[in-house]
C-alpha cells in the first residue's frame, strides 16, 4: 500500500503545482527526499524501512499502558493556538454520515436502528463490558452522529430487549446487561453486510490521508501544529469513548487542513464520514493508546520529516483493517 500512496502523492504534486504554481524552496528540498517510484518497479528502501521504534500500532501492549505525562496534562488554556479554529469549514462536526447515499447496507436502517446496532455489535464483541456504564444520551448521541431523541429511542429499545439496563435517580444511567443479549438486535446483520464497503473505505481513506498528510509535513504552520498538539492533549484526557471520539475527528480534520490542498479535503471529509458511520464504541484505554500515534504524527510534522509522517498515519489507518468490527470478526471466526 505505501507504494501506491507515495505514487499518488507524486501525482498530486503535479496536479497541485499546475493549479498553484510551484512549491517554495522548502518544498522543493523535500521533494529530493521523497522521490519515489511508480508502481511495478523496486520501490526505495526510505519507504519501505521501519518506522520510529516509537510507534506503537493498535494491539500492541504499548497501547495497554497508561498515556504518557504529557498527553494526559489538560490542554493548556494559556496559549490561543490551542484553542483557536483552524478554519470552520474545515474542522466543524462531520454531517451525519449514515444518511450518505453511496454508504451500502446500512441505507436500510432507520437512524434508531444504527445506533441500536453499533451498541449491540461491540456488546457482542466485547468492546462493551457486562455492568458498563454507558455515556448520557447527548453524548451517545453526539458520538454516533444522530439527535438526542433517537440516541434515546435506541437506548430505551436495547433496555427493553435485554441488551442494556436504565436506571434512574443519582446512581442513574444507561449501564451494559450482565445477561448478554446483543445478538438478539437484528440490524447488526446490516452492519455485517457490509464488510467488503467497510475495507473499500479504509484504503479509499489510507490513500487520500497519506497524501494530505505528506502536504501538512510541507505545508503546517506552527500555529496550527499547537492546535493539533491541543486536540491530542483532549482526546488523552478524554474519560470514554464519545469524549475521545470528538477529539479524534477534530485531529484529523485539522490535519488535513493543515496540508493546504482545500481541492482534496472534501473528498477526505466524505471517505471519512462514511467510515465513521461504522466506528463503533471502543475501550478507553485502547483509544488512549492508539492516541500515541497522534502525538508521534504531530512531531514528524514539526520536523517537516514527510516519510516519517506518511509512515504513521499509513500504518494508524491501516491497522483499521484488523480493530474495526470487520477485522474482530475475522479473527473470532479465526479462532473458532
Amino acid at each position: 500500500m505505501i507504494e501506491y500512496v507515495q505514487w499518488f502523492v507524486n501525482m498530486v504534486e503535479t496536479v497541485n503545482s499546475a493549479i498553484e504554481g510551484d512549491r517554495p524552496e522548502r518544498h522543493h528540498r523535500a521533494d529530493e527526499k521523497t522521490a519515489v517510484p511508480v508502481p511495478g518497479r523496486a520501490p526505495s528502501s526510505a519507504l519501505t524501512s521501519p518506522g520510529s521504534s516509537a510507534l506503537t500500532s493498535p494491539g500492541s501492549s504499548a497501547l495497554t499502558s497508561p498515556a504518557s505525562p504529557a498527553l494526559t496534562s489538560p490542554a493548556s488554556s494559556a496559549s490561543p493556538a490551542l484553542t483557536s479554529p483552524l478554519s470552520p469549514a474545515l474542522t466543524s462536526p462531520l454531517s451525519p454520515a449514515l444518511t450518505s447515499p453511496a454508504v451500502a447496507g446500512i441505507t436500510r436502517l432507520s437512524a434508531t436502528d444504527t445506533v441500536r446496532a453499533r451498541i449491540a455489535l461491540a456488546i457482542e464483541l466485547g468492546l462493551l463490558a457486562p455492568g458498563e456504564q454507558l455515556p448520557s444520551d447527548a453524548e451517545v448521541a453526539s458520538a454516533l452522529d444522530v439527535s438526542e431523541i433517537t440516541a434515546r429511542r435506541a437506548l430505551k429499545s436495547l433496555a427493553e430487549k435485554g441488551v442494556v439496563t436504565r436506571l434512574r435517580g443519582r446512581n442513574g444511567g444507561t449501564f451494559v446487561a450482565e445477561q448478554q443479549e446483543a445478538s438478539r438486535v437484528d440490524a447488526v446483520r446490516a452492519y455485517r453486510g457490509d464488510a467488503a464497503e467497510v475495507h473499500r473505505l479504509i484504503d479509499q481513506r489510507i490513500l487520500i490521508e497519506c497524501t494530505l498528510v505528506h502536504f501538512a509535513a510541507l505545508n503546517a504552520s506552527d500555529d496550527q501544529l499547537d492546535v493539533l498538539a491541543g486536540h491530542v492533549q483532549a482526546a488523552a484526557a478524554a474519560a470514554d469513548w464519545s469524549e475521545y471520539h470528538a477529539a479524534d475527528e477534530r485531529f484529523h480534520l485539522g490535519v488535513a487542513a493543515s496540508s493546504g490542498l482545500e481541492w482534496a479535503i472534501p473528498h477526505y471529509r466524505e471517505a471519512l464520514g462514511r467510515l465513521y458511520g461504522y466506528f463503533l464504541p471502543y475501550p478507553i484505554e485502547y483509544l488512549h493508546g492508539a492516541n500515541q500515534d497522534h502525538a508521534n504524527l504531530v512531531e514528524a510534522l514539526r520536523r517537516h520529516d514527510t516519510i516519517e509522517a506518511v509512515a504513521i498515519i499509513d500504518r494508524h489507518v491501516s491497522e483499521l483493517h484488523r480493530t474495526m468490527f470487520v477485522g474482530l470478526d475475522d479473527e473470532r471466526a479465526t479462532s473458532h
